[in-house]
């Protein structure tokens, strides 16, 4: 299984993947079944999120910082599918890891006690 930022790595690079012989998603099976598969993985990544929240004690900073950017991390992927460029992906995938990103450091704000 691939998450979703590394799947819009591989469309982007997927010419380069496919001169090199390399057997990615993209290559393979197409780029309109990586972006579904990008889509599910958006979709587990946000349900584990909420879950993370439910289950623990922490906050509002986790709580706001994850409503915001998953909103910021959903359009990116929407427009994906609206705006069939490599620029949108690489959007999406810098809207993951920053959604990911933020969210490690307001569990850690939370835990912490910062």
């Amino acid at each position: 299984m691939t998450p979703a930022y590394f799947y819009n790595l591989a469309i982007v690079y997927r010419e380069d993947y496919a001169a090199a012989s390399y057997p990615m998603v993209p290559v393979v099976q197409g780029v309109s079944l990586t972006r579904r598969r990008i889509l599910g993985w958006l979709g587990a990544t946000l349900l584990t999120a909420s879950w993370l929240g439910a289950v623990t004690d922490l906050g509002l900073l986790y709580a706001v910082t994850s409503t915001v950017l998953r909103g910021v991390f959903v359009a990116t992927v929407v427009r994906q599918y609206r705006v069939d460029s490599d620029r949108a992906t690489v959007r999406s995938f810098h809207a993951s890891n920053a959604y990911l990103g933020c969210l490690l450091v307001a569990v850690v704000v939370e835990a912490v006690g910062i």
